[in-house]
């Protein structure tokens, strides 16, 4: 989608010389869209890895003689 809105805001920087609004409205698009799920992945990720949290190798144990 980026590609296409790149190649027509050039096209019609060209013809028209002004028109590059489409063109920051898609980037921002992209980088709320990549903020987001970014924000969404931290999310999910945190309970999943409480799950493996089990300390250090010392705390647990395994080294003590």
């Amino acid at each position: 989608m980026l590609v296409y809105v790149i190649g027509r805001t050039v096209i019609v920087r060209r013809r028209s010389g002004h028109g590059v609004a489409p063109l920051v409205v898609a980037i921002a698009i992209v980088v709320i869209g990549i903020v987001l799920g970014a924000v969404h992945n931290a999310q999910m990720m945190g309970p999943i890895l409480e799950q493996f949290d089990t300390g250090s190798v010392v705390d647990s144990g395994y080294l003590d003689s």
